[in-house]
């Protein structure tokens, strides 16, 4: 009996040690994919504001297909 006991104890620390490995890795994939995720709506906010002020400073010549920089750095 004992000695299923500590079978027992020692699946179950096994079983923790897994989990903390996958919580771990779902963590570092949900912060790597708000990383990113944030970084593109900087960019797209930028480019946003770039575009709003070169219509304001020359309406005639204003290209929205045109960008000021590269937004995808």
């Amino acid at each position: 009996m004992k000695a299923v006991r500590k079978d027992t104890q020692e699946l179950e620390k096994q079983q923790q040690e897994i989990d903390a490995q996958l919580s771990a890795k779902c963590i570092s994939g949900r912060n790597e994919y708000s990383r990113s995720a944030i970084q593109k709506d900087f960019a797209a906010g930028i480019k946003e504001l770039d575009q709003e002020l070169a219509e304001e400073e020359d309406a005639a010549n204003f290209n929205p297909e045109v960008d000021a920089r590269d937004y995808d750095e």
